[in-house]
């Protein structure tokens, strides 16, 4: 019943998005998902200004 927010990229070859985003549908269904073109497995090192925009979203402090 936690809230889950997954940042996943999409070049990911450790943890290719689809299979994370299904697999934790599986686990955590009412998880959100965001899945960034371009990034790889660590998406908030290659794109920090477009990851923390998501964060701040997701925790709804997208205007502070």
């Amino acid at each position: 019943q936690c809230p889950s927010f997954w940042l996943l990229g999409e070049k990911d070859a450790l943890v290719p998005g689809s299979v994370a985003q299904e697999l934790a549908l599986l686990a955590i269904p009412q998880a959100e998902f965001e899945c960034l073109k371009g990034c790889a497995h660590a998406p908030f090192i290659s794109h920090p200004a477009r990851s923390l925009a998501l964060v701040k979203q997701f925790f709804g402090t997208a205007d502070e």
